[in-house]
């Protein structure tokens, strides 16, 4: 059915165009409702994992802030000491060079052995620009290195707000041992230089005037500095709320790596996890402007968000969508089915009316002539009733069809088998049959094989065959012959209708046994209801047979009814003789 057929039906018909318009409108608000849960769940997403993000910028600032306090206070216990000038005992005591500040330095950060790795220590004075090391020669490349580092960072650092002092020595300032410790005293540097990549820790000395006087300090690989410092913070310190971790260890839950400006790595936490929920810090400017990264473990991050994190809705939604359109399609087929049915059944009564109303109408004509005595001769009379018997034998066959019709929709026909010689059946349906050939010249013939026995329904053997009779008389030729045929095939017993007319496409051989079928070239040319050979085959399979149709030589169609015969046979069967032709 086209869609202007669609239209037309569904403006005939209001109700199926409100269920069209009610199916829509469910899919539509089933669309908005999908709609509406997916932005809902994707905003509950969204929050959560903002929440995760927001935990490893927690993360991150804790270990940032460890990280300045840890690495301030290695350079306060391994310099500043030294510089205070330490009772008898110290290996320090005495003169302040490299050499004595490399065994302090060394003897006092043994709690974490950071300084293992430093290569050499040094003392910058800023009143000469003079350079003194210790441990293995430095070259002058790497000389100018350290000393404009320091230089250029006093000139490019500004202590925000008043300088937090810290006077030892001379309280008055009038020894040279007076020296001033300001809170921006305590700097790291992390630059490559002289082809490595370089750590230089350093302490400023100030005089009482703010003035720089010295700085004490060391060079060092960055990896090996910052290792043993930043494994002890992730070890040792709460870097996200315990309630929040509910019983995991820190270091399965994060992952940590440090990079120079540069972006090299200098650190990195034995967990290495994607940078799905991850943030990023930094130490500041006194200490190498280090850049922390921290990471949450992925898999774990259902458990650090309440509720869990919300899995995608998507594809339960698409396919619940799916699921409605699909509902809406079927019941679109269904309403077209049903509209199609309408036609069909408003076809059929339209049609069954008037094949009923002709015959009615000629038996009528002719007992009004006959009652009221307009017929002159007894040759007119026998006519008459001739036609009288012939139309009502047409109205029997019309109306048992359809009282067949409608017990086969409500699988209410019943059969009464019963053995029965199959030739002497026939014949008596060609008797029958044969006034109704007449206004088309049609011959039958009969070529039957006497003896066969079948376990029939007669009444149903007789209206499968008038229905392939009628068949073959309305859609073939006038002045044609029509041939049938009974014999046995194996256990089988094989009814032919054959017929000299156009023939059936094979495309359509199956479907012209379904309710209302007719052929396109036939339903406009033809009357006829589309239901004789329906009926036809639902008797044969409610007799455990089958039917089906083949072409007929040299033309037409040969129809073909399979029934199970009853046992052996009644009779020695003959060979098949040309039976009389049977003329109208």
């Amino acid at each position: 059915m086209s869609i202007f057929k669609l239209r037309r039906s569904l403006r005939a018909q209001p109700r199926s165009a409100i269920t069209l318009a009610l199916l829509l409108f469910a899919l539509v608000l089933t669309a908005l409702l999908a709609r509406q849960a997916h932005v809902a769940a994707t905003s509950h997403r969204d929050t959560a994992e903002k929440a995760l993000h927001d935990y490893a910028s927690l993360a991150a600032w804790e270990f940032t802030r460890h990280a300045r306090a840890d690495v301030q206070a290695t350079l306060m216990s391994a310099f500043v000491p030294s510089l205070l000038r330490l009772p008898d005992g110290d290996p320090t005591k005495g003169q302040i060079n490299p050499e004595n500040l490399a065994k302090a330095a060394l003897w006092r950060t043994q709690f974490c052995a950071c300084m293992d790795s430093a290569r050499f220590f040094f003392r910058y004075d800023f009143r000469d620009s003079t350079l003194a090391t210790s441990g293995f020669i430095v070259s002058p490349e790497l000389a100018t290195w350290v000393r404009d580092t320091i230089r250029g960072h006093f000139t490019a650092t500004e202590i925000a707000g008043e300088p937090v002092r810290t006077v030892y020595g001379s309280v008055d300032g009038r020894t040279e041992m007076s020296i001033v410790l300001t809170n921006d005293a305590y700097i790291t540097i992390v630059a490559r230089a002289a082809g490595a990549l370089r750590l230089l820790g350093y302490v400023l000395t100030r005089d009482m005037e703010g003035r720089p006087v010295a700085a004490y300090g060391f060079e060092s690989d960055p990896t090996h500095f910052t290792k043993p410092v930043f494994s002890e913070i992730v070890a040792r310190q709460v870097l996200l709320p315990p309630s929040l971790l509910g019983g995991l260890r820190g270091d399965s839950v994060l992952s940590i790596a440090v990079h120079d400006p540069a972006g090299e790595e200098i650190y990195r936490s034995s967990a290495r996890f994607a940078p799905r929920y991850a943030s990023e810090d930094t130490l500041g400017g006194r200490f190498g402007n280090l850049h922390v990264r921290v990471a949450i473990r992925p898999e774990l991050a259902g458990q650090l968000v309440v509720g869990g994190l919300p899995r995608s809705r998507m594809p339960m939604l698409l396919a619940l969508f799916i699921l409605t359109s699909g509902l809406l399609l079927i019941a679109l087929l269904n309403l077209r089915r049903q509209q199609e049915l309408a036609r069909l059944r408003t076809d059929f009564v339209s049609s069954v009316s008037h094949e009923l109303r002709t015959p009615l109408a000629q038996i009528r004509l002719f007992a009004e002539l006959l009652s009221m005595g307009k017929l002159r001769s007894d040759d007119e009379r026998r006519r008459s009733a001739r036609i009288i018997d012939q139309e009502a034998r047409r109205l029997t066959y019309l109306v048992e069809n359809v009282l067949n019709f409608a017990r086969s929709e409500r699988r209410a026909n019943r059969l009464r088998l019963e053995d029965t010689e199959v030739a002497r059946e026939i014949r008596d349906v060609l008797d029958t049959f044969a006034p109704l050939t007449r206004a088309k010249d049609v011959t039958l013939h009969a070529e039957l094989t006497d003896g066969l026995v079948a376990s029939v329904d007669r009444a149903a053997l007789h209206q499968i065959l008038l229905n392939l009779l009628d068949n073959a008389v309305k859609y073939g030729p006038a002045g044609q012959t029509i041939t049938v045929r009974a014999r046995a095939a194996a256990d089988r017993l094989l009814i032919e209708v054959i017929d000299e007319g156009a023939g059936i496409p094979a495309e359509e051989r199956d479907r012209i046994w379904e309710p209302y079928h007719r052929l396109e070239r036939d339903a406009k040319s033809v009357a006829g209801s589309g239901i004789g050979l329906a009926v036809a085959r639902e008797l044969v399979e409610l007799h455990g047979g089958r039917a089906w149709v083949e072409d007929a030589r040299p033309r037409g169609a040969r129809f073909i009814v399979a029934l199970p015969l009853a046992g052996t046979m009644a009779t020695s069967p003959r060979v098949p003789a040309a039976a009389e032709p049977v003329s109208i």
